[in-house]
């Protein structure tokens, strides 16, 4: 059965299309808020559809007709399209339809084609990734006038903006101010939504970001809604001109703004232990907050840091910093954090997953911040009793106090990082090029191609040892250049025969398909489609996941890769991971 809410849209497709038009629908749902309902009736064979699209037809202004490769769509079936046409010619609605053409699409002259896609212009997809296609189509579906990205390029508009948004209430209304915030974060796409003040008169908000937000908070304040609706008043736009992120070192920290707040950081692992004993060097009040039987618990009180229970130590503190790994984060938030964030407290990310993707909803009158140092943990507490320090990013998602960044600066200042500097972004750019980083290059494209070089050359009759010397153990090297000075530095410390390979040879390892599937996964990144993978895995079990760690834990270039290192004295030690056995089977050469 189709929803009982009113519909935006009413999408309907060949079968044949189903997953490309599943990924549009959940993007215009994800990045714009909007309520679409799909067309499935041909899915069911013999089972009665009409009941269902009449329904849903009734219950939106708007349907969008999708057209691929086969050239043929849902008027095929008599019944759909004297659906939709009924709709259409109904004189007490005022009803749209969008042909939509899907990459690779024919649109030939078909005397069969029904009037309602004659007499429209058609929005044409040229891959799944064209967002000029996708912003006409929703400019269709709000029943608005298109801007063409390259006219909005030509204006200036992509640039960074600032727009201040202030309504007025008669009562501080909790409730009613998160739902209105909520309903503008849902619309405004890439922009930060930064909840500045709520008095008893007013909310003041300021929005930042690129461009996705801004068109629509422009065009619902041309018709009126933005007041009439949300009851918001726009008080300033300050266009920014694209410059650099701004920067932060140690001139711009002021450990006052951490005077007399007592800091809990929740968890003690990598990060954690780090974060702890960083500030508590730097004078800070620090208390730990870990669940009682945790076998970190004894290690904190061994370095002198106070323990307790979780829910103690966010209730003791003014500032909670969470460090707990991102999938135990919301469970955790919402059974022993959430109770004690009382209004004037700061809530503190070092990764912007959970807020981004909204498995955590911090109330209106508490701050929330994020310090995301580069590095491991045990590198951060290095470097920190080196008097250096690594870099950081920093970014504010809401401050009701006005003081939100300057108390993230000194919680930088006291971990170290402004020694190296700080680098401002947001939630949202945060969290997506981190999971993008690790997905397409750091950690799953790296892997993928250290293994895959390994098994080729054991293939083609190399010995496994020399192979895991020129696939992975000399990566370190090569790493260290790039790191040190860039491609162009490592490029000119290697052999120019190992030059000349990386201009000729490489471009065909990480071609244009590689490319394709990287834009895939930033897409299938951007609209939520991993993170609601990743939450749905720990929430049944990680089945899936554990199988696949196993798998990979016992793939030939992890048994060379323990024996090889066992021989190399000169490597740090490192305790041995808990599920790491000696494998003592040969391996084939």
């Amino acid at each position: 059965m189709p929803p009982v809410a009113p519909l935006d849209v009413f999408l309907s497709y060949n079968k044949i299309d189903l997953t490309f038009v599943e990924t549009v629908a959940r993007r215009l749902h994800q990045r714009e808020g909007l309520k679409p309902w799909l067309d499935k009736w041909h899915l069911v064979p013999g089972q009665p559809w009409q009941p269902a699209i009449e329904e849903a037809l009734g219950r939106c202004e708007c349907c969008a007709v999708f057209v691929g490769a086969s050239g043929v769509g849902p008027w095929q079936a008599e019944e759909a399209r004297a659906a939709i046409q009924r709709r259409v010619s109904d004189s007490s609605a005022c009803f749209r339809v969008i042909p939509v053409l899907l990459p690779g699409g024919k649109r030939d002259p078909d005397p069969g084609l029904p009037p309602f896609l004659v007499a429209h212009t058609w929005v044409e997809f040229e891959t799944l990734e064209d967002e000029d296609a996708f912003h006409r189509l929703v400019s269709g579906i709000r029943g608005v006038e298109p801007v063409s990205l390259k006219a909005r390029d030509e204006h200036g508009l992509r640039a960074k903006y600032v727009v201040v948004l202030t309504a007025k209430i008669d009562q501080v209304d909790k409730p009613l101010v998160e739902a209105m915030v909520a309903h503008l974060r849902r619309i405004t796409g890439d922009a930060t939504l930064t909840l500045e003040r709520i008095d008893p008169g007013s909310v003041k908000l300021r929005l930042e970001g690129t461009q996705a937000g801004f068109d629509w908070i422009e065009l619902l304040h041309k018709t009126g809604q933005l007041t009439e609706l949300l009851g918001f008043q726009i008080q300033a736009v300050l266009p920014g001109t694209g410059q650099a992120a701004n920067r932060y070192y140690e001139k711009d920290g002021n450990l006052d703004f951490l005077n007399g707040l007592a800091v809990a950081i929740i968890g003690y692992g990598s990060q954690g232990h780090a974060h702890a004993l960083n500030l508590r060097d730097s004078g800070v009040d620090v208390v730990v907050g870990l669940y009682p039987g945790s076998k970190s618990w004894a290690k904190a009180e061994a370095a002198g840091l106070e323990v307790k229970a979780t829910a103690d130590a966010a209730k003791e503190a003014d500032v909670v910093m969470v460090l707990v790994s991102d999938h135990i984060q919301a469970d955790l938030y919402h059974e022993e954090i959430a109770p004690q964030m009382t209004a004037g407290k700061t809530l503190m990310f070092a990764h912007g997953f959970n807020i981004h993707f909204q498995q955590i909803a911090p109330p209106t009158d508490v701050d929330v911040s994020m310090i995301a140092p580069k590095a491991p943990g045990h590198r951060l507490r290095e470097l920190y009793t080196e008097g250096v320090g690594v870099p950081a990013l920093v970014a504010v998602y809401q401050n009701p106090s006005g003081q939100a960044l300057k108390r993230a600066l000194a919680y930088a200042l006291a971990l170290g990082c402004l020694k190296v500097g700080v680098i401002e972004t947001t939630f949202r750019e945060e969290t997506e090029s981190g999971l993008f980083g690790e997905q397409s290059v750091l950690c799953g494209g790296l892997s993928e191609l250290i293994r895959g070089g390994f098994e080729t050359l054991v293939a083609a009759g190399y010995a496994p040892e020399i192979a895991y010397f020129e696939c992975l153990h000399d990566l370190k090297l090569i790493v260290d250049l790039i790191q040190e000075g860039g491609l162009g530095y490592m490029r000119y410390s290697v052999s120019d025969t190992a030059e000349y390979g990386d201009y000729t040879r490489g471009p065909r390892i990480v071609d244009e398909r590689t490319r394709a599937e990287m834009k895939k996964i930033l897409s299938e990144i951007q609209s939520g489609e991993f993170a609601r993978q990743w939450i749905n895995e720990n929430k049944t079990g990680r089945k899936n996941f554990l199988a696949m760690r196993e798998a990979a834990r016992i793939q030939p270039i992890e048994r060379v890769g323990r024996e090889l290192r066992a021989m190399m004295t000169f490597l740090k030690s490192r305790k041995r991971l808990p599920e790491e056995e000696p494998i003592n089977a040969p391996l084939k050469k």
